[in-house]
């Protein structure tokens, strides 16, 4: 798993936070482009989500799994 989550994000853009849902079944992780992963248990790249406007720090599956809660900080 870990293996192919590194070789689909790009070397310049660390991961820095993850979580698994309570199922887990999807593992979300916040990296240094600003961008959240969501990714099977096989490795696959299920969705990116929405750019923050710098690093995301943080993130959180809610209890039942539909949403995730990042954080991060932005340059002005």
């Amino acid at each position: 798993m870990l293996r192919a989550l590194c070789s689909q994000v790009p070397s310049n853009k660390d991961v820095t936070s993850l979580d698994w849902n309570s199922a887990g079944s999807l593992l979300a992780t916040g990296s240094y482009d600003g961008f959240a992963r969501i990714w099977s248990t096989s490795g696959k790249l299920e969705k990116t989500l929405g750019q923050h406007k710098g690093p995301i720090f943080a993130l959180k599956w809610n209890k039942s799994g539909n949403y995730i809660l990042s954080a991060g900080s932005f340059y002005l």
